[in-house]
């Protein structure tokens, strides 16, 4: 029994897709001139269109095919910005980067996206894209476990069993292995055998 990575190809979060008001400029420019508006509008509602597209495409595991949307989505959405850092590590859709896994992990997971936070921990815990730092490791562990996910609740038990980025301590961990094993996890439960 080891540490878990994010799995690629199953999405551990529901975030609910719904309608986004889109914030704009309320000063004049030309592009909100008459005869421009229709064209900003029709950008918008693409732009709108094209991060819908590629959130459902990720979400079914369809990394490929929504890797055609990733000129044209919203960049400063956090479920892009997590699908992109997943794609990114993965190398599924995109050319494989560590470091742009990163950048765009952090950004989602310092926004409060648990599966981001879990994938960050993930990338400094092996040392993937930045310098290995299991404190870093845990603490983004941390803030996932504490939304709920399974995976960073039985990564940051295996990181209190072996003493990696905290103090060994078994009570933490058997604490940890036993809420992500209450959800199922096969891995926890195995080493709340095993503690």
């Amino acid at each position: 029994c080891g540490l878990i990575l994010p799995i690629i190809f199953e999405v551990t979060s529901s975030s609910k897709i719904g309608n986004r008001q889109v914030p704009y400029s309320k000063q004049t420019s030309k592009k909100d001139s008459p005869e421009n508006v229709g064209k900003t509008n029709h950008v918008i509602k693409h732009k709108q269109f094209s991060t819908e597209k590629f959130i459902d495409h990720c979400n079914n595991g369809y990394f490929i095919d929504a890797s055609r949307f990733i000129q044209s989505v919203d960049r400063n959405d956090v479920r892009v910005q997590y699908y992109l850092g997943l794609m990114y590590h993965s190398g599924q859709g995109v050319v494989k980067d560590q470091y742009e896994a990163v950048v765009w992990s952090r950004k989602a997971a310092e926004r409060g996206h648990a599966d981001a936070q879990f994938l960050l921990g993930s990338c400094y815990y092996r040392g993937e894209g930045v310098v290995k730092d299991n404190v870093e490791a845990v603490k983004w562990f941390r803030k996932s476990a504490e939304q709920g996910l399974a995976g960073a609740q039985y990564n940051l038990g295996f990181c209190y069993e072996k003493g990696k980025g905290v103090k060994q301590n078994y009570k933490k961990a058997v604490e940890w292995y036993l809420k992500s094993a209450e959800q199922g996890d096969a891995e926890a439960q195995c080493n709340l055998g095993n503690c």
